[in-house]
């Protein structure tokens, strides 16, 4: 018995355009300058992916995942699928707290622990995770949270 299959192609769409200073993204509060661009405070939490090129510039962002009051969903397959698309050099890693709570919760911690081993298996380094929130950010990489252990 013969069964039919979908044969696609893969387009990325381009939603909007936002501006920001072209200065590579060299430390955590260019990092922070660049998200508020892309995105306000929440009342939600909000996933999103900076992809970059090779000198830290960013070539395009993504919002990932829009979650509760409390929580949203990173998975890697639709962390990394935008990276991909958009040949990425490499990534940075933000949510939102809504909360106003600066610091990562374990959840946090666990899931960029995650997408950190799945981007060495894409061969796609992200950088770092910034959690913003009325209160300004928090990096993890600034922290030693992962990033440089």
């Amino acid at each position: 018995m013969k069964k039919k299959v979908d044969f696609i192609s893969l387009k990325i769409c381009r939603e909007k355009t936002v501006e920001y200073e072209s200065k590579g993204i060299t430390n955590p509060d260019r990092a922070f300058e660049a998200i508020s661009n892309i995105i306000d405070n929440t009342d939600r939490e909000c996933f999103g992916v900076i992809m970059m090129n090779n000198v830290n510039e960013i070539n395009s962002f993504e919002i990932c995942s829009v979650g509760t009051v409390n929580m949203t969903l990173a998975h890697p397959r639709e962390v990394f699928k935008g990276a991909i698309l958009s040949n990425a050099s490499k990534i940075m890693l933000f949510h939102t707290h809504p909360s106003n709570t600066i610091e990562p919760s374990q959840t946090d911690i666990d899931t960029t622990k995650e997408l950190i081993e799945a981007s060495k298996i894409l061969q796609i380094p992200i950088i770092d995770h910034i959690i913003t929130c009325e209160r300004g950010y928090f990096s993890f990489a600034e922290h030693g949270i992962l990033f440089g252990e």
